[in-house]
């Protein structure tokens, strides 16, 4: 059997040829980044395929694409050939190589008049060109299945001997001359390099300090000493002994690369060689011949063609290993399989490890930073690292906090300005940006500066901006980390005149307009130019008639991956198209048609651009969703694959198109119950399941008995993985046990006629005997700071799903184990152990082992939580005696509940105690309650009665203190019950609190008391506390 055998013949329409070529085309320059020009009806100057090849980086090529209907009958012409290849001239920016496709069969003399203009030409200095019929395609196919794969999906079953047999149609020598003519490009003539990638062995010699991350460099080999070793290490690692292959994934700047080369050390100290992928991009060579231990390492996998990955880990054995990392979306996009990073767990963990070693960590933040220290004056570096630890979501961003890279960011753009460079500066930070990282070389800078330099100026610009290390390499003009480049643009513009700001206006125009950038890096920049400068004042820069191209790029997407891109850019236009619901508007039904296709990969995507509709314009957002049929979406979600199933069902929750009870019914009608209870209960093992969550928690709004029915013949398809990592999983299971459940209610919402019921009740009980108490507790005992709150909240489900069970498994816990868990963190609030402690203390038999662990702790605690204070009473009597703080109020908030808990024992148990306990706490008392907003202090009532009461001169300092403009607007609003949060009870409870403060302040001269009066004027009778709000409060009774 051959290729024509097996009858796939070339494509009968000429929109399919062009896929088939651009996805060739891709594959063969290396370059995912190739596109089709334009579209139907637009010129497109002979070129109907374009792309970059990864050899010849700025430099377009370009395909003619000549579908002949007749199939192998038809001929194409030298006159066709001459008439595209002068289009072809015009195309802009000028082609490097020609290419004239056709579905026709090979034709020697065609092929002989191409070879003949082309040596022409070069001699001339113009773009070699050549012709290929569909024997030369057929050529190029059989190194590239995954073409085959994407086109021709129908002979999926065939296609191991549809490529044998293609395979056999050229000789190699013949495939090297094929694909040598196709990439080769004027003015040099010459042969470059297009070998499948190579294997380089890594060394762990001469290791670095910490220096290199600090200072936002690319890290590798020499580097991994000096980092804290991830979770994820252990877990990659166990994935490789246990299968010989293992994937991690994670955003960019997580930490992927340092963490597979700190699993590669792993295995070089154990006498593996490790080997490096040298370029992702190109084919992947096959495991060597060497028959020692090997590690074989692909890092940005996601660059790698599928297919070559897979079959190399299916090579691997048990003493040659394959370990791959990708770079994922912020969304839930992801790999199935692999171990995804936690970016903001490694955070913590790097933090931790750094202060472990604090002097070797400060030294080298000192090398980045010099005015970082213990000495007067320095900012105090324990200070820097916890800021670090609590605001970066990545651990870039921390290394970026901790080594003041911020500051570092005002010197870089500061120097750039000082250089001349700081224009050539912000265009490579707007190339990187907007087209997602992608390689940048000296022409392409260039041309995007334009005008604004000379050449001569703007060659000068790129050497300094190389040698001060701005940029990475004369060869790849990118700044050291796409975030980096996010934070320097914005400190180029803030140091900008506005004359020198509209030479950036220009470029940022270049770009937006460019068909050749990608829409999701066109996302990237518009998204964080929105961001720059104060509230985004940076953004007036970009005129609205400049998004023209990007949008109808958009509105023409059809397939799945464009659609989500467009979407995105889409969400990123907000604040940039004054008449965005207009234009909306305009493409209602292009819109509609997205929703009802449910593209798999985009539906999130889509949702967000509907969602963002619904809550600007509520009609249209409406009358966009009624375009679309709900028979279709009900067919598409019964059908789909699992984890498009529960995008879909996203889809239709943010959308709310089940809100409209005539498109619910009809919708209803349509599901296939059957299907989608197949769907639950054979869930893949290595899917996500918050998808299944999505699509659980979706029929539970739409059609609840059915979704409790899901969510029971879901239970046995994910009761091993419930098992095996119980916090894990149920923080994935988060839509279920809280939205569908209501067994979860960390804001305690789910009160009175939102109770949960007594069947959701009886679900709730059968997710939970998948678990043994004492199991269950082995695995909580072992939770980290990343999941004590996951098992904290699995506790707290079962207290209200399965009571007895509850009390076994908090009795079962090992409190050592969890103690050592807490580790350092016992000086500073233990962070989220305290919810585990909190729950756990429900049970009165546990109180006494958790209040002994509290008592061996308490030389390591500076600031207790008032979690811990509540829950161990005497421990913190213990700590307020010997002049240490309870953590009562912190950047502007207040534990108003716990606090006066904690304040009701201290005046019982000892009442000399309570100045010293409220004194550090006067300021953020009165800091809490001068905020505009009421939600700030809406659970502050018993307190405050309290304090009235055990320290009568304490509310007057705290009211000395009130900011009185501030308090103003949050008085007036609590007052008139506006601006306050849902939850039950919260208007009165905030209304009581205001009138209190107005009733103590009334008898003030000053202007809180002017205030008071005011408002007793205003609200006579709102104003007036309650009788019971000012009686006096009983505290003979201990307090539990």
């Amino acid at each position: 059997m051959d290729f024509i055998d097996k009858q796939i013949l070339p494509p009968k329409s000429w929109e399919k040829f062009e896929d088939l070529t651009r996805a060739l085309f891709a594959a063969v320059w290396r370059s995912p980044l190739t596109q089709k020009n334009g579209r139907s009806g637009q010129k497109q100057h002979g070129v109907d395929v374009y792309g970059t090849p990864q050899a010849t980086p700025g430099i377009n090529f370009g395909v003619q694409c000549k579908g002949k209907n007749e199939g192998y009958g038809a001929k194409a012409t030298i006159v066709e050939f001459d008439t595209e290849l002068i289009k072809a001239e015009n195309f802009k920016p000028q082609l490097g190589h020609w290419t004239f496709a056709t579905t026709a069969p090979n034709d020697a003399r065609l092929q002989e008049h191409a070879r003949l203009v082309s040596e022409q030409r070069v001699k001339e200095g113009k773009f070699p060109v050549v012709a290929i019929g569909w024997d030369t395609i057929q050529a190029l196919l059989s190194t590239h299945q995954e073409v085959i794969e994407e086109i021709y999906p129908e002979h999926a079953s065939d296609l191991h001997k549809i490529m044998a047999a293609l395979r056999a149609l050229p000789s190699s020598e013949e495939l090297d001359q094929i694909r040598r003519s196709l990439i080769v490009f004027a003015p040099r003539s010459s042969v470059l390099n297009i070998e499948a990638s190579v294997w380089s062995e890594v060394k762990f010699e001469k290791p670095r300090d910490l220096g290199p991350a600090l200072m936002g460099r690319p890290l590798g080999p020499a580097d991994v000493a000096a980092c804290p070793i991830l979770p994820e290490v252990a877990l990659l690692t166990a994935d490789l002994e246990r299968a010989g292959t293992a994937r991690l994934a994670g955003v960019p700047g997580a930490g992927k690369s340092i963490s597979i080369l700190q699993v590669a050390l792993q295995m070089y100290c154990r006498g593996w060689r490790v080997l490096r992928l040298a370029d992702p991009i190109g084919e992947i060579p096959s495991f060597d011949e060497s028959l020692k231990p090997t590690l074989y390492i692909v890092d940005d996998a996601h660059l790698t063609r599928p297919a070559f990955l897979r079959e190399l880990e299916e090579q691997a054995t048990a003493s040659r290993w394959v370990l791959s990392a990708y770079t994922i979306s912020e969304d839930k996009s992801g790999f199935p399989g692999a171990i995804h990073l936690d970016a903001k767990r490694a955070v913590r963990v790097i933090a931790n490890g750094f202060l472990a070693s604090r002097e070797a960590t400060l030294a080298a933040v000192r090398q980045a930073d010099d005015r970082i220290g213990d000495r007067p004056g320095d900012e105090q570096f324990d200070l820097r690292l916890e800021h670090a630890a609590e605001k970066a979501l990545y651990p870039w961003q921390f290394c970026f906090i901790l080594g003041g890279g911020w500051r570092r960011a005002n010197a870089m753009a500061s120097s750039a300005r000082a250089a001349g460079a700081d224009v050539v500066l912000a265009a490579a930070a707007i190339r990187q940006l907007a087209s997602r990282d992608a390689h940048c070389s000296r022409e392409m800078l260039l041309r995007l500066v334009g005008d604004e330099l000379s050449n001569s100026d703007g060659n000068a610009a790129i050497d300094w901006l190389v040698a001060q290390r701005f940029l990475l390499s004369f060869n790849d003009l990118r700044c050291p980390h796409q975030r980096l480049a996010i934070v320097l643009l914005a400190r180029i513009l803030d140091g900008q005149t506005a004359e020198e700001r509209q030479k950036i206006a220009v470029m940022l125009r270049t770009v937006l307009t460019d068909i050749q950038m990608p829409l999701s890096g066109l996302s990237v920049l518009l998204s964080e130019l929105s961001l720059a400068g104060e509230f985004g004042m940076w953004r007036r820069l970009v005129q609205p008639a400049w998004l023209t191209p990007a949008l109808e790029r958009c509105w023409v997407a059809t397939e799945p991956l464009d659609i989500r891109h467009a979407c995105w850019l889409l969400n990123n236009l907000h604040s940039y198209l004054p008449d965005e619901m207009e234009t909306i508007a305009d493409h209602s039904e292009t819109l509609a048609e997205w929703i009802q296709a449910a593209p798999e990969g985009a539906c999130y995507a889509i949702g967000r651009v509907l969602n963002h509709v619904l809550n600007t314009n509520r009609a249209l957002g409406e009358n966009i969703v009624m375009l679309v049929e709900p028979r279709a979406l009900a067919k598409a979600i019964s059908a789909a694959a699992p984890l498009h199933a529960g995008e879909i069902a996203e889809l239709l929750s943010m959308i709310g198109a089940c809100k409209d009870d005539m498109w619910k019914a009809r919708y209803l009608e349509h599901i296939d119950h059957d299907a989608c209870l197949r769907i639950v209960s054979q869930w893949p093992q290595d899917a996500y399941l918050s998808v299944v969550a999505d699509f659980c928690e979706h029929f539970c709004y739409v059609e609840s008995e059915f979704g409790f029915t899901l969510i029971e013949a879901l239970i046995p398809a994910i009761a091993d993985r419930l098992r095996a990592a119980p916090q894990e999983s149920f923080h994935e299971l988060n839509d279920i046990v809280w939205n569908a459940l209501r067994l979860y209610d960390p804001l305690n919402i789910y009160v009175g006629k939102l109770a949960p019921s007594r069947r959701m009740r009886q679900v709730g009980r059968k997710i939970c005997r998948c678990w043994s108490p004492k199991d269950l507790a082995i695995s909580l005992s072992r939770s980290t700071q990343r999941n004590f709150q996951a098992a904290a909240g699995l506790l707290s489900f079962m207290h209200k799903a399965s009571p007895k069970q509850f009390e076994e498994t908090v009795l079962a816990l090992n409190w050592s184990e969890i103690d050592q868990a807490i580790g350092s963190d016992w000086a500073e609030n233990i962070g989220d152990a305290r919810m585990l402690l909190g729950v756990a203390h429900i049970v009165p038999a546990a109180r006494l082992a958790i209040q002994e662990m509290i008592a061996r702790n308490e030389p390591r605690i500076v600031n207790m939580s008032t979690h811990l204070a509540a829950i161990a009473p005497a421990s913190a009597l213990r700590h307020i005696a010997a002049g240490r703080h309870i953590a009562l109020s912190h950047w502007g908030h207040v534990d108003w509940q716990l606090g006066a808990l904690v304040l009701a024992r201290i005046a019982q148990s000892e009442p000399t105690l309570v100045s010293t306990f409220l004194e550090p706490h006067y300021s953020g008392l009165a800091e809490a309650l001068s905020q505009p907003s009421p939600t700030f202090y809406n659970e502050a009532l018993m307190f405050l009665c309290l304090l009235v009461q055990v320290q009568p001169s304490g509310l007057i300092r705290v009211l000395d203190q009130i900011d009185v403009n501030r308090a103003t607007l949050g008085w007036r609003n609590a007052l008139r019950g506006q601006d306050n949060s849902r939850e039950p009870g919260a208007k009165a409870q905030v209304r009581q609190v205001a009138s209190l403060l107005v009733h103590h302040a009334m008898d003030r001269s000053d202007a809180l008391g002017e205030l008071a009066r005011r408002l007793r004027r205003d609200f006579p009778r709102q104003s007036i506390p309650l009788a019971k709000t000012i009686e006096f409060i009983d505290l003979s009774e201990p307090i539990e």
